[in-house]
C-alpha cells in the first residue's frame, strides 16, 4: 500500500502513475499515441519522478530502520504492541492526535524522548510512524510533527507513571471522541 507523503509538493507516485497511464493508453488495449509517449518521456526524462522516488524511498528506508532499532522491540514488527507488557498497538497513534497532550505524549514517552536519534531523525520517524501505522491523512486538521515541536517535547519527557498517564489520557481521549 502506498501512502501519501505530505512533504512532497507533487507525489512521485502520482507522476509515475501519470507516466504509466500515458504509456499504457490509460488502461485501454490501444497502442499509446506519439503525444502520450512524448508526455510520459518528458515526465520521466526530467528526472523529477526518479529523483523524487529515490529521495522518498531512501528517507522511508531510514525511518523504517530507525523504527526497527528504537521501537520495534516493544511494539513488534507490525506495530501490534504487546498486551502482556502493556505496550499498546500503534494503530492507536491517530487517537492521540485528538488532544494536544496526546500528541505531546507520543514524543514524551521514554522510548521516543530518550532516543539517541537527533531531533530531525526523531521527527521524521514520528511522522513516518503516523503514516505507516495510523491514518492521520483522513483528518484534515492533522499536521506532521515539526523538528521544533519534537525538540521542545523531548525536553520534558514522561519518565515515571507512563502507563497511568496513558490510561488517564485514554479516558480523556474517549470523552473528546464523544459527540
Amino acid at each position: 500500500e502506498v501512502r501519501a507523503n505530505r512533504r512532497l509538493a507533487v507525489s512521485p507516485w502520482l507522476l509515475l502513475g501519470v507516466a504509466a497511464s500515458l504509456l499504457s493508453g490509460c488502461g485501454n488495449d490501444e497502442v499509446p499515441s506519439a503525444q502520450q509517449v512524448q508526455s510520459a518521456t518528458e515526465l520521466t526524462d526530467s528526472g523529477q519522478v526518479v529523483a523524487s522516488l529515490q529521495a522518498h524511498g531512501a528517507q522511508a528506508a531510514r525511518n523504517h530502520f530507525n523504527w526497527q532499532m528504537n521501537c520495534q522491540g516493544c511494539h513488534h514488527p507490525n506495530g501490534e504492541g504487546n498486551a502482556a507488557r502493556d505496550i499498546p498497538p500503534l494503530e492507536a497513534l491517530e487517537t492521540f492526535q485528538r488532544l494536544p497532550e496526546g500528541r505531546a505524549f507520543l514524543i514524551q514517552v521514554p522510548g521516543m524522548s530518550r532516543s539517541k536519534l537527533s531531533d530531525e531523525e526523531l521527527t521524521q520517524m514520528a511522522n513516518w510512524m503516523m503514516e505507516e501505522f495510523a491514518t492521520p491523512q483522513t483528518d484534515e486538521d492533522w499536521q506532521p510533527y515539526s523538528v521544533r515541536e519534537v525538540a521542545r517535547l523531548r525536553r520534558s519527557p514522561i519518565t515515571e507513571g507512563v502507563r497511568d498517564y496513558r490510561k488517564k489520557l485514554m479516558v480523556r481521549l474517549e470523552i473528546a471522541k464523544a459527540p
